[in-house]
This record gives C-alpha cells, structure tokens and sequence, in this order.
C-alpha cells in the first residue's frame, strides 16, 4: 500500500463517506470542495487516497489529530451525511466507527481492523460477533442465558445486525439430523472421504468462542485479534476500499470495529446499539426465521459453514536458523523438511518474501542487479546460519531444480494437512515464487529471548 499522510487519510474517510450510499449528490460534490479547502487537500492527495484502507486512515488521525480537531472533523462529516436528507446503512456504519476511534469515552478500547476480503463474511452482511481469546466465564455465563441472549438479539435485529455469539451456532448444527448435516457436507464438498465428512462434522460442532477467534479470525482470515480481551467485532464493510491494490491491480478489503467489553456485555452492547440508531435514517429490521432440518447457507451461517469445511487443521513452521537439521520444523506433524542446506536457505528466504515484502509478495526470480544484491545478501546470511560450506551459486542460479526438490520434500510429509499452502509457486505475472501460507503460521526460534517469535517481528541480518 501507499504511504500514507494526513491529507491522504481525510480525503480517503471523505470519499468513503460520499461514495457510501452509492449516490453522488450534487450538494456532497459542493460540500467536498469546500472540505478540500479547509484542509488542502490537493488532486494528488485524492490519487494516493485510492491505495489505502480507510481503517489505516483512521487509525493515522487518532493518532496525529487533537482531540478537538478530531470533534470538529467528525462534525463535518455527519453534516455532510445529511446534507442529502437521509444517512443510509453504510453512512451510519462509517459514522459509528469513526465516533469510536475519534470520541475520548471510547477510543482507548475501540480500533478498526481489517483483512483481505475473501467472501468468508459476506460483504453485503452486517454482523456483530462476540470474540475472546481467552473464555470469560462471566460474559459467557451471562450470554448463554437465554432471555439476556434474547434481547440482545433483538435489539441488534432492530437496527439490521445479526448478533453473532458462536455457541449457539453450534448449538443449531448439533439439533439438527446427524446424517442429514453429513449428507450436506457431502453435496457441498464432494472429493471428501467419509473420514474427512466426519472430520468437518466435528469441526462444524466442536468449534467454540476462542477457537472461532484464534484459529479463524486471526489464523485463517489474518484479522489481528491476537491476545484480544472479550469484545464485539462489527463488519462495517468492504466495498468502499476497492483500490488498494498496488501492482498487483485492484484488492478489496473487509474492515471491522472492535470494540472491548469494558463496562459490562449489555451496557456496552447496548451503547452501541443506541449510537448507530442515532444516525440511522432507514428501516433495517431482521426478520427471524425458523428452521427445523434446515441448512441456514446464507449470511454468518454460511460462513462459518464453509470455513469449517475448507479450513484443514495447517501445521506451524518454525524456523530454528542456527541448527542445520532442524532449520524448517512442522511442528504439529513433528516433521522437518529435508532438503539440502542450499534448499533450506531457498525455502526460508521464499518464506520470509511471501509473508514480509508487502510489495513483491514473494521471491523474485529475475531481480534487477539492485534487488538481487540485496536478496543475495538475505540468502547467504540465512544459509551461514546452519552451515560454515562455503555457497558455489547465487540463489537465482538453478532456482527451478531447487524448487522443484523443495515441493517434492513437502509433498512426502505424509501427515502435513493443506499441502499446497506450503508448496512454492511460480507466479509468472508478478516474476516471483510465493508460498501463500498466512503469517500466524509461521515462526522463528530466536536465541536471545529462547522463544518463538512470528516471522514478521524477527530480524534476519
């Protein structure tokens, strides 16, 4: 993504709002130019708004604006929702999250997060899920009653959420017919065998609140909700981040509002609750629907469903760079790779390219001499951290054979699950090799502080 300034941001949170409700009103075009004049926004600040999220732009005011400057900003915004009569869904929605990032009684437990956008949670759904890392015995106890369940549902269907608490989610798979679930999964993912059928089954079933948060939003989706206290996770869209895309073309991402359980489930639930109504100028209701031996395959529902029956349980890798034998672990397999030292170094650098360089995504295979110097220097650093052999060739050198004994090495670890994710790829178009595995999973042993750290936070040289 493009680096990103003050005057990027505003005119970036500025366009989302105008574009929000899918009609460009004469007096907003009117109202945009004088809110560039206020704050110098320049064409070129309107270009390089297309290459960021707006969850980053806010994230940038909060932390640069006064307290007062960002009242005075939020203001101008809400005028500027009305200044067509109405605040659609999708105003109200931008509107709430900014007032959470920008107001001081609810920015210190408030953040918007994002990921890219995959239809895992339907961009055209609004849900509010509760989420823990840890189980909270209190909250949970308190949501699995029945009549506090019941209100809060209704209250969130009110204002157009579908109020997501995990357990009763699969409290609807386990009610219904055994074999009438497993047929389904069947039909929906034919080449399963009916080991695997049963495997999704208990899957689908055996899921709770902090498995749903650790292992899928933050793992599977890359939602940075590591470590996070009980809170609420409300999708505020996507759509209205479709140019994030660098060279790779256009890239839509899916943005939330997390918001901490500080003072109580329902008081907070129910403030947040009041604070979208306040904006909102449109009838959202929910209407229920009951179902006995019926798949809800639609909405949250269909998400999770399909998450459960495409997510395989993957391996961590650790990477120990200082013992040879050891250098590429599966650790919930118990297995290394086995490759030749070269090989190791190969596979290890592809790693840290694919999950690191947000630019490349990968490791390039006909770098420029400046690119080259530099991965070259990365590749024997990593290479003589196991081994004193001096290197024949550069890394580019027989790269295909390289890679072609790398993948055949992983594709003999019998028991590794999601092969592909780990096998190394030749994207042509983008001139890398990529390994398309997320950055939960992989991690380095570090020495100094006798732990596993993710890849992203270890420095190599």
């Amino acid at each position: 993504m493009a680096t990103i300034s003050k005057h990027t941001a505003i005119a970036r949170i500025i366009s989302d709002l105008i574009k929000a409700d899918n009609i460009i009103d004469e007096q907003e075009i009117k109202f945009l130019a004088k809110l560039e004049s206020v704050y110098g926004i320049k064409q070129k600040d309107l270009v390089q708004s297309q290459l960021v999220t707006f969850s980053d732009s806010v994230k940038l005011l909060r932390d640069i604006m006064t307290q007062s400057e960002k009242k005075v900003f939020l203001n101008r915004l809400k005028e500027m929702s009305l200044i067509d009569g109405s605040c659609c869904t999708q105003e109200a929605l931008l509107l709430v999250a900014l007032e959470y990032c920008f107001n001081e009684n609810y920015e210190s437990h408030s953040e918007l997060l994002y990921c890219e956008s995959s239809s895992i949670i339907g961009d055209n759904e609004r849900y509010a899920i509760y989420i823990e890392s840890e189980p909270d015995a209190e909250i949970n106890e308190e949501l699995q009653q029945k009549s506090v369940f019941r209100n809060i549902q209704n209250a969130f269907r009110l204002n157009g959420f579908d109020f997501i608490y995990v357990p009763y989610i699969v409290n609807e798979f386990k009610r219904k017919d055994k074999d009438y679930i497993k047929n389904v999964i069947r039909y929906m993912s034919p080449t399963c065998k009916c080991e695997q059928i049963d495997e999704v089954y208990n899957r689908v079933c055996g899921i709770d609140t902090c498995a749903f948060t650790n292992e899928i939003l933050y793992k599977r989706m890359g939602v940075d909700v590591m470590n996070t206290e009980p809170a609420l996770l409300i999708n505020i869209g996507s759509s209205l981040v479709p140019y994030c895309g660098d060279k790779e073309g256009n890239k839509v991402y899916t943005e939330f509002l997390r918001i901490n359980i500080v003072n109580g489930l329902q008081d907070d639930l129910t403030q947040f609750v009041d604070n979208f109504s306040k904006y909102i100028s449109e009838g959202v209701q929910i209407t229920p629907t009951i179902t006995v031996n019926r798949l809800k395959y639609f909405g949250f529902y269909k998400a999770l469903f399909d998450l459960m029956l495409h997510t395989k349980a993957k391996s961590d890798i650790v990477i120990n760079p200082n013992i040879s034998k050891k250098a590429i672990y599966f650790k919930d397999i118990n297995e290394y790779l086995n490759v030749r030292q070269n090989e190791k170094a190969l596979y290890i650098l592809m790693l840290k390219e694919s999950i690191c360089n947000k630019v490349d995504k990968g490791l390039l295979y006909a770098p420029s001499e400046k690119k080259k110097a530099s991965l070259e220097r990365a590749y024997r650093e990593i290479y003589g951290r196991f081994t004193s052999t001096e290197l024949q060739t550069d890394y580019v050198t027989g790269i295909a054979q390289s890679v072609s004994h790398i993948r055949k090495a992983i594709s003999e670890l019998r028991n590794l699950k999601d092969v592909d994710s780990y096998m190394p790829k030749k994207i042509a178009t983008d001139g890398v090799y990529r390994i398309e595995i997320d950055s939960p999973n992989v991690y380095v042993y570090d020495y100094k502080t006798q732990s596993e750290v993710p890849i992203t936070e270890f420095e190599f040289d």
